[in-house]
């Protein structure tokens, strides 16, 4: 008997082609690549994305119950850090003859296998870094399981599931918090509280309006910029263009997204936009020129997010000279750092050479030594990627590497305007 696991994101990057033994037919890997992309759903904490994997409407009970989960989620600055955590370390794990396939329907008995959070939130850490370390050390031995059946059909776009029953319990670490610092998931309640307005639940009504002020200008972007956004993904530069991740942690998401420079769709610009809560403005944080094209080399990027950085590294140019080059933000959106590793074509040798430049660009070469350990460095910090089309396909491009880490969700321009309208109507 052949058993499947669905890699934890903390653990490694899941390959499609590795899930399915070549003898499968054709609806069993579609349906164990779905299996695939559904794990990576749940690991995104976004309740669109898990619609998406069903054939639920929004006004159905299961979903309803898994979406007031999602939006109870008690976000605060450690919260931030310690949910995702915890999504990272969910694989699923079934006997390869639980997955049963009938014509269109399917059916599949599986577990759930995740950090034993109960066990970690019994805990008291000084710090989050400290509760990071924890879940990394132990999540492969501290687990928890969790068992569910999920039915499935079949439908002209593909596997959809149509039934599970234990996914809210999976997502119950999302109603307690940890004791990190001064706070407890335990602690008793202050006999002084008299339920008054205090300014911390001020401070929270004020977050909640910047925030929902943020959605409805993000949304008015993304209408402004739709014919180009939509021409990028029907030119095939993306499926996915737009996303929103809270980058600098001041409790309001960024935009970004790609468009096309103009119709066709040849080619794309990244733009990266941040609301101000304190100057009630929008800002234009960074825009790539060309980020991707339609060539076979050129225009492969990843945007990531490390411990104190916002990285985009994108790769341009044409032979005999491809242009690597690392964007570097601190996390109050402001460029710091300018990297760019040059491969040039050697005609004589037959063979690439490398070039090494930092800030100044041709102006400031600098030595290979040290641009391996900034890259190097960077990349091992990586937590969280935000959008990519670069598939680790050389060992070379090392700007671009970063295994074991997680993919934010990135949705098509008709996605990303009914969540932000979702947004909006569930702060109303």
């Amino acid at each position: 008997m052949k058993f499947r696991k669905i890699a934890a994101a903390i653990m490694s990057t899941v390959m499609l082609s590795g899930i399915a033994g070549c003898d499968a037919g054709l609806k069993e890997t579609e349906l164990e690549n779905f299996i695939v992309q559904y794990n990576s759903a749940i690991c995104s904490l976004d309740p669109v994305s898990i619609l998406n994997c069903t054939t639920w409407e929004k006004d159905d009970s299961d979903y309803l119950e898994i979406q007031d989960i999602l939006d109870g989620k008690q976000y605060d600055e450690i919260n931030a850090r310690v949910y995702p955590l915890i999504t990272q370390t969910i694989e699923i794990y079934y006997a390869d003859d639980e997955l049963k396939i009938n014509g269109d329907k399917a059916t599949l008995k599986l577990e759930y296998r995740m950090i034993d959070w109960e066990e970690l939130y019994s805990r008291h850490y000084d710090n989050t870094d400290r509760f990071e370390e924890d879940v990394r050390n132990n999540y492969s031995s501290l687990q928890k399981i969790i068992e569910d059946e999920i039915e499935f059909e079949h439908f002209s776009q593909g596997w959809r599931i149509t039934k599970l029953k234990n996914l809210a319990q999976v997502y119950s670490f999302l109603l307690e918090s940890p004791d990190i610092g001064g706070t407890s998931s335990t602690s008793e309640p202050d006999p002084s509280d008299t339920g008054a307005p205090t300014s911390e639940t001020t401070d929270n009504a004020d977050l909640q309006i910047a925030y929902e002020n943020a959605i409805t200008v993000y949304r008015r972007i993304l209408e402004q910029t739709a014919d180009l956004i939509k021409a990028a993904e029907d030119g095939g530069l993306a499926d996915e263009t737009c996303g929103l991740y809270d980058i600098n942690s001041d409790g309001i998401p960024e935009l970004y997204f790609l468009a096309a420079n103009d119709t066709s769709g040849f080619s794309a610009n990244l733009y990266i936009y941040s609301y101000s809560r304190d100057k009630d403005a929008l800002y234009l944080i960074a825009e790539v020129p060309g980020i991707t094209y339609m060539a076979a080399d050129g225009g492969l990027f990843s945007m990531y997010v490390t411990s104190d950085k916002l990285v985009i590294a994108h790769a341009h140019g044409e032979d005999p000279c491809y242009h690597h080059d690392a964007d570097i933000y601190d996390l109050d959106l402001d460029i710091t750092e300018y990297y760019r590793r040059d491969s040039v074509w050697d005609f004589e040798d037959d063979t690439y050479h490398f070039e090494y430049y930092k800030d100044d660009l041709e102006n400031n070469p600098i030595g290979a030594s040290e641009y391996d350990e900034v890259i190097d460095s960077i990349v091992k910090d990586a937590k969280i990627i935000l959008i990519r089309n670069y598939a680790n396909e050389s060992l070379i491009d090392k700007e671009f590497l970063t295994p074991a880490t997680p993919v934010n969700s990135v949705l098509c321009y008709q996605d990303m305007i009914e969540y932000c309208n979702y947004l909006i109507d569930s702060g109303d």
